[in-house]
């Protein structure tokens, strides 16, 4: 049963359902082929229809090489728009594995080691175990040994392979492949919008593709470098790519397997590049006028901001080895030797690239960098700068190339400059960045606006970390904690709360300024030893707050507006403001103002611990604290009048100190005057 002669006098399959050869016979018809039952085709009259019809299509094609044409016929059910879920899935899955079947016996690229190593009886000899002796005389145990090397069969009515055979053969099943890749990749699968399945298991699908299918895209090794290349350029343009499709790149391609994740890296950073080059071409060109496509500038714009986003999740997502001991322990997801063309791979003295933690840092670096040279989305922006710090500085091999990115986002000031700040740090305090407009720009980002931004909590813990040095000079100390104290005046109460200890371990640090807490009257106004001298006693200050006494107003010399720390006359002020916050409208800001009411022994503060408050948390910590006298009264005694005499209001509003209201028998007020009503007799009522 497992021979008979075939119909077409052509090729037979082997017996234990690989690649399949051709048959042995020269002339066609007269030889035996070893043939598996089916060889005289596909046993459906029409289109699988159910998932079981598309397994047995497929078993018919890796049994028989006579049926590869129906590959053609699974891909036209995977892509048909009417076809149910269930068979179209199942017709994807079945083209995975004929081809897997394919690649694995190297017919895809037969025609190509012909090419190199013209093996006789490569296209003649069978690749089953009853395979006959081909033209060139092989013999049964040379055409087993050799079944992995064979092309397959010709179509039916092509008699005996030859080498002219096996190149078409080769050459179809590649261009086929081709067909179910951009299947695969395409709007159908991974790029449906409409279906939670499809997009998933056609990445899955990919990925399994990646690893095998060198061979058929032309390249030596196993990876497929170019399938990856279309697999990551098609990620990149997913408009919006699910939770699911987002975990399976995580995992698989940026963090399970080195290999794919070294990879995916080199193609994220070639496809930002290519993307930043297109997006300035198109800002070069004139933006009004349209291409010949109908897109002009924002068209442009849309896609690669599109490419910038994505690529930005698929970045953020790589969690870096931080040892060449931890980079080993990941799996190998393909060949060892799967290097990108073949070249640099595993030998017995060296490991691949993706398994050398310079060459992956080198890789993460260009990629990361790659993104930073190109024009990115003010949310991709931002969230970079935020990433910084610890997710990429720390993995980069030469951090220090990120110096104009970070020193241009801090010259721009406003939130962008916020988040610059951290970054910019890390290069000085680490890799030695020499940028002595640093405490300048900080003292400018000290703004009522900046105190009311979302990022404020990570702001004030930073300017906490950037002043914690106390070899600083007295007078930036001096400016930064009476611009502090000002902004704690017009700033939420949250910022008040992190001002007192801020302020309090500043002076307790700088000994310098703690004649800034309290200066007499008549005691005159000069720079501390060491400190900057005003240019003259009459130069603007700033006027409004109480002086040295806390008796009637005076003039503040402190020049709030003067953004040179040396000019504002810091040192030459007090901290009247102190004063102020001793009585503010919250009991929590009063209640740790009074720290500067004994002397400055007590321990420094832990100031960390005041700069995540919000409204919210003080209301809470409010509630909770009063929650045992929530009976009492608020009122205890009703008000006679709007004003009480002796207020500053009284003396303006009426012409003589209010009365106490008489009440009637029936406990109401009585006449108008009583009641608030003022008469207007006298000339100079106003």
């Amino acid at each position: 049963k497992r021979r008979r002669r075939s119909s077409s006098g052509g090729g037979g399959a082997a017996e234990d359902g690989g690649a399949g050869g051709t048959g042995a016979a020269d002339g066609g018809g007269g030889g035996k082929d070893a043939a598996a039952p089916g060889a005289a085709g596909s046993p459906l009259k029409g289109p699988p229809s159910t998932a079981l019809e598309v397994r047995e299509l497929e078993k018919t094609i890796i049994a028989n090489f006579v049926n590869v044409k129906e590959i053609e016929t699974l891909l036209a059910v995977m892509v048909a728009k009417g076809a149910p879920r269930d068979v179209a899935v199942a017709a994807m899955h079945a083209l995975r594995r004929v081809f897997t079947v394919f690649m694995e016996g190297r017919v895809m690229d037969a025609d190509k080691r012909l090419g190199k190593a013209a093996a006789p009886g490569a296209a003649g000899a069978g690749a089953g175990a009853g395979g006959k002796r081909g033209r060139s005389g092989d013999s049964a145990s040379e055409s087993d040994s050799d079944s992995d090397d064979g092309a397959g069969g010709a179509d039916a009515g092509e008699g005996g392979g030859t080498d002219a055979t096996v190149a078409q053969v080769a050459m179809w099943l590649r261009r086929r492949y081709q067909d179910y890749v951009s299947a695969v990749l395409g709007e159908r699968w991974l790029a449906h919008v409409s279906s939670a399945v499809r997009p998933v298991a056609a990445l899955r699908t990919a990925l399994r593709l990646c690893l095998l299918d060198a061979p058929a895209t032309g390249h030596t090794g196993k990876f497929g470098h170019v399938t990856h290349r279309r697999l990551v350029t098609a990620l990149l343009r997913l408009p919006a790519p699910s939770a699911d499709v987002l975990e399976v790149v995580r995992q698989d391609m940026c963090n399970s397997f080195a290999d794919l994740r070294y990879h995916t890296l080199r193609e994220l950073k070639r496809e930002v590049a290519a993307s930043g080059a297109r997006l300035e071409e198109a800002a070069e060109s004139d933006g009004d006028e349209e291409d010949e496509d109908g897109a002009g500038f924002d068209a442009v714009l849309a896609v690669e901001s599109l490419i910038a986003r994505n690529a930005f999740d698929f970045l953020s997502s790589v969690e870096m080895p931080t040892s060449q001991q931890e980079l080993a322990r990941h799996p190998m997801a393909g060949d060892d030797s799967d290097d990108e063309g073949g070249a640099g791979g595993a030998s017995s003295d060296k490991q691949p690239r993706a398994r050398q933690l310079g060459k992956l840092r080198r890789a993460f670096e260009d990629a990361w960098l790659a993104m930073m040279r190109r024009p990115l989305p003010p949310d991709v922006f931002r969230k970079t700068l935020l990433l910084l710090p610890k997710r990429i500085i720390p993995h980069m091999l030469h951090p220090l190339l990120l110096c104009d990115f970070l020193t241009d986002s801090y010259d721009e000031g406003g939130v962008v400059a916020l988040l610059a700040l951290h970054g910019l740090w890390v290069l000085i305090s680490q890799h030695n960045l020499d940028y002595p407009d640093f405490y300048p720009a900080l003292y400018r980002l000290l703004t009522p606006a900046t105190m009311l931004a979302k990022h404020r909590a990570r702001f004030l813990n930073l300017l906490n970390l950037f002043l914690s040095s106390s070899h600083l000079p007295v007078y930036i100390v001096a400016a930064f904690i009476k611009r502090i104290a000002r902004l704690s005046l017009s700033s939420p109460p949250a910022v008040a709360i992190f001002a007192v200890p801020f302020m309090y371990n500043l002076l307790k640090r700088h000994p310098a300024c703690v004649s800034m807490v309290h200066r007499d009257e008549d005691e005159p106004k000069t720079a501390a030893e060491g400190g900057v001298a005003s240019d003259s006693e009459d130069e603007g200050g700033a006027a409004g707050g109480a002086g040295g006494g806390t008796d009637g107003p005076g003039n503040d010399p402190f020049i709030e507006d003067e953004d040179d720390m040396k000019k504002c006359k810091a040192l030459d002020s007090s901290l009247w403001e102190v004063d102020a916050l001793l009585h503010h409208y919250t009991p929590a800001v009063a209640s740790l103002a009074s720290v500067f009411k004994t002397k400055m022994n007590k321990v420094p503060y832990t100031v960390d611990d005041f700069s995540a408050y919000t409204y919210k948390s003080l209301f809470e910590a409010e509630f909770k604290r009063k929650s045992a006298q929530r009976d009492q009264h608020l009122a205890v005694a009703a008000p006679a009048a709007l004003f009480e005499g002796g207020d500053v209001f009284a003396e303006i509003v009426l012409d003589r100190p209010p009365k106490a209201a008489p009440r009637d028998g029936d406990g109401a007020y009585g006449s108008a005057a009583a009641s608030g009503a003022v008469a207007s007799d006298s000339e100079d009522d106003a």
